[in-house]
């Protein structure tokens, strides 16, 4: 069930006229008692994954900080973003994000905070795993080249496109198309230019990007694995 879906369900079943109906019909009144448990469950599950990783930061709410108003609007729009995600790792990746946001200083603005918070959330699971498995190959190869241009990442693009293909069962046209869609994320940015050969199917990730990862990664263990996508 997606977040839309839960956001509907829930207007309808919170929906005086519809609580009056179930009073009415024996079924009704059955299933309507069915989903607000449902969702009841899905809400708590979500606040406990998000709060429990909250606490595994350095951040305490009887701390200054914690107490101040830029902590408390970003605590509020970020606990709002993880009660609408349905997945357990990027609830956690939320409340990495406001965490490490504020023991590091490293967002002291809270508008920044704001856009890195929507390109979190904007940025749908099968999206943010293709991101990091190119990190992986960028990573790799920087080390060995520096910069990365358009010979450096044609060395390994064929590879990084063959994993994510065999991985998401899907098309290298498909992959081509969700990269090009975050080029308005911030996230990633083709390569331009007129080579001999290039089809413009090509890019690297944005300073932008490398940012948002090292807020929300956690401290210990993956930042992500294959299970994210099943999650």
């Amino acid at each position: 069930m997606d977040n839309t879906m839960n956001d509907k369900i829930e207007k309808i079943l919170t929906n005086p006229a519809i609580g009056a109906a179930s009073q009415m019909h024996p079924l009704l009144a059955a299933a309507h008692s069915s989903l607000i448990t449902s969702l009841t469950n899905i809400q708590n599950e979500r606040r406990e994954v998000f709060m429990d990783e909250l606490s595994r930061g350095k951040i305490r709410f009887e701390d200054k900080i914690a107490q101040s108003d830029p902590f408390v609007h970003c605590f509020i729009i970020t606990y709002d973003a993880a009660m609408r995600s349905l997945q357990r790792q990027k609830n956690q990746y939320f409340a990495h994000l406001l965490s490490s946001s504020f023991e590091s200083s490293e967002l002291y603005n809270v508008t920044e905070y704001e856009e890195y918070l929507n390109m979190l959330n904007e940025t749908s699971s099968r999206e943010l795993w293709i991101l990091v498995v190119l990190s992986k190959y960028e990573k790799k190869h920087r080390n060995i080249h520096g910069k990365l241009t358009l010979k450096e990442v044609s060395i390994y693009w064929d590879a990084f496109i063959a994993e994510i293909s065999s991985k998401l069962s899907i098309s290298s046209e498909e992959i081509n198309a969700i990269l090009t869609r975050l080029n308005k994320s911030g996230l990633y940015s083709t390569i331009v230019g007129s080579y001999v050969g290039y089809y413009g199917d090509r890019g690297t990730l944005t300073p932008i990007y490398y940012k948002l990862e090292d807020l929300i990664k956690p401290i210990e263990g993956d930042f992500i694995d294959d299970d994210f996508l099943n999650d």
